[in-house]
C-alpha cells in the first residue's frame, strides 16, 4: 500500500470548531493533539468500485474498512476528515440522506476483516475501543463531485488517533431508497484474504438487524486521511 504525505492542505477548523474539544482515542492527559492541516493518502489502486463508501443500488447498508497503523503512520493525530477518490461521478443532485460515519481503534494485529463474522452492532469486534461517531445523520451530496475529485467528509467531532493501533471506519446508510445514477470510487484490489480489509452488507427491506454479519471484500477503497 503506497502512502503519500501532503503538508499543504488548507484546513480552516484548526483553531475554530475543534478548538478545546476533547474526544476519546489518545492525546496527552486524555485530550488530543492539535490538527496540523495535513493529509495522507492510503492506496493508489485504479479499480473502480460502486459499493464503497456507500452503495446507492440498495436502500440500506453498512460498510467497514480497516486502515492499518502502517497506513496511517506512527504518532498521535487529530483526524478531522476522510475523503474517497471519485472514479465515475454520481448523477447531478444525487444525495444520500440519513448517513452516519464512525471510527474506532482496533489492535494493530487485527489486519484483516474475518468473513461472515463481524456484526452490524459491532459487538463482537475483538478489543475495539474509542468508538466515536464523527458525523451523525448527515446528507452526503455525492452528485456534487466529479471524476477525479477527492470527495471529502468533514467531521462534526474529530477522532483522536493514538498512533499505535489500526482504525476501523464504519459507514452506515439509512437512506431508505435507491436510485440509478450512482458512481464509483477508486480502490486497490488485494489477492490474499490476509489483506482483505473491507466488509459490507446491503439490503432493501430495512436497516440490517444488530446480529447481521458482514461479508469481507478483496478491495480497499483509496482514502485520504485529514489530520
Amino acid at each position: 500500500m503506497t502512502i503519500n504525505f501532503n503538508n499543504n492542505k488548507a484546513y480552516s477548523g484548526v483553531s475554530g470548531a475543534y478548538s478545546g474539544k476533547r474526544r476519546p482515542g489518545g492525546g496527552s492527559s486524555g485530550g488530543c493533539v492539535a490538527a496540523t492541516g495535513s493529509d495522507l493518502d492510503v492506496g493508489t489502486g485504479g479499480t473502480n468500485v460502486q459499493r464503497y463508501p456507500v452503495y446507492g443500488y440498495y436502500k440500506y447498508g453498512i460498510t467497514m474498512t480497516i486502515l492499518r497503523q502502517s497506513d496511517i503512520g506512527a504518532g498521535e493525530k487529530r483526524i478531522t476528515d476522510l475523503s474517497w477518490k471519485v472514479a465515475t461521478s454520481w448523477s447531478a443532485g444525487y444525495t444520500f440522506p440519513s448517513q452516519t460515519l464512525k471510527i474506532a481503534h482496533i489492535p494493530n494485529t487485527q489486519n484483516q476483516v474475518p468473513n461472515n463474522t463481524w456484526r452490524v452492532d459491532l459487538s463482537n469486534i475483538p478489543s475495539m475501543t474509542d468508538l466515536t461517531t464523527v458525523k451523525n445523520n448527515f446528507t452526503w451530496d455525492a452528485g456534487s463531485h466529479s471524476s477525479g475529485d477527492w470527495a471529502q467528509i468533514d467531521f462534526d467531532d474529530f477522532f483522536c488517533y493514538n498512533g499505535t493501533d489500526n482504525i476501523l471506519v464504519i459507514w452506515e446508510n439509512r437512506k431508505g431508497a435507491w436510485s440509478s445514477g450512482f458512481g464509483s470510487v477508486k480502490a486497490t484490489v488485494e489477492s490474499s484474504s490476509a489483506d482483505f480489509r473491507a466488509a459490507k452488507f446491503f439490503q432493501d427491506a430495512s436497516y440490517p438487524s444488530a446480529s447481521t454479519v458482514l461479508s469481507y471484500d478483496n478491495i480497499i477503497p483509496n482514502i485520504k486521511v485529514g489530520y
